[in-house]
């Protein structure tokens, strides 16, 4: 995939991914890190989910978006969450559903304006959290977790992440392999430094304060989201009274189970569009 056009966020250009559909129901897709919008190729090219106009971006430092000029400013966690929001009102953006994946995902879902902005959420590879310490316990322990943060990584350091993103799966394993590499090094080692100073919202009443229900996927064998973690959670206001699980699916499940994947956000989006 390549962009469509780039929006200017600061002195950023954010690359944009846009199939232009002409319809009044929008899908925004927020990738997650060290990634792009055009891991959502899978997504973009479905025929039921493109009777919706669907758009992703390029966050700063990856893909085909600018490297920041001031990291230490630009990819703090605090600032991208602006960056999304800005984002979204450039786009000029009505009646949207925001797709968020990862740790992405809470850039939508640290902004207490989101259920203002968006009509529904479809989360998925993804912990809420209630306070700093869940991001420690939400996930099972593995070596790709800490290189996930880590600036200057090798060839051997971005396969053990690619390896858990996908379960060992090597379908999509060049794709994310490139996207990472092509990911500023500076935003990884700049990001959690900005998470470990951040004073956190608590996401599940962000989640319980929208007016519709939010789809809350887990991936069944997702290393860094476990299931009985989200349902400690007791979120309430969730799709279908419960947590949705796409069986087989890796961290990016969206890539390896495709199918079920489209299938479950296409259900959601009529339902709330």
């Amino acid at each position: 995939m390549q962009p469509n056009y780039y929006l200017k966020d600061d002195d950023v250009n954010i690359a944009v991914y846009d199939n232009q559909q002409q319809s009044n129901s929008t899908i925004l897709f927020v990738h997650g890190n060290s990634l792009s919008g055009a891991v959502f190729k899978q997504q973009f090219t479905d025929e039921k989910l493109n009777s919706f106009r669907l758009i992703s971006f390029d966050l700063p430092g990856h893909g085909k978006s600018d490297k920041a000029k001031n990291p230490e400013e630009t990819y703090t966690f605090q600032s991208l969450v602006k960056t999304v929001e800005t984002i979204f009102n450039h786009l000029h953006i009505n009646n949207c559903i925001v797709a968020g994946f990862s740790l992405r995902a809470h850039l939508i879902m640290q902004n207490s304006g989101s259920k203002d902005n968006f009509k529904g959420a479809f989360l998925f590879g993804y912990p809420p959290v209630s306070q700093l310490s869940d991001l420690m316990t939400c996930g099972h322990p593995g070596p790709a977790l800490q290189l996930a943060f880590k600036g200057e990584l090798t060839n051997e350091e971005v396969d053990i992440i690619v390896n858990e993103f996908l379960n060992g799966n090597k379908m999509g394993s060049s794709e994310i392999t490139s996207f990472i590499k092509q990911t500023d090094p500076a935003f990884r080692s700049t990001m959690i430094t900005s998470v470990a100073g951040a004073s956190l919202l608590n996401e599940v009443e962000i989640i319980e304060s929208f007016s519709n229900p939010i789809a809350l996927v887990h991936l069944e064998n997702d290393k860094f989201v476990r299931y009985d973690y989200l349902q400690s959670k007791n979120i309430r206001n969730l799709w279908k009274n419960n947590i949705q699980q796409i069986k087989s699916a890796g961290h990016s499940g969206f890539i390896e189970k495709s199918k079920d994947f489209n299938s479950l956000l296409f259900d959601y989006a009529i339902e709330i569009f």
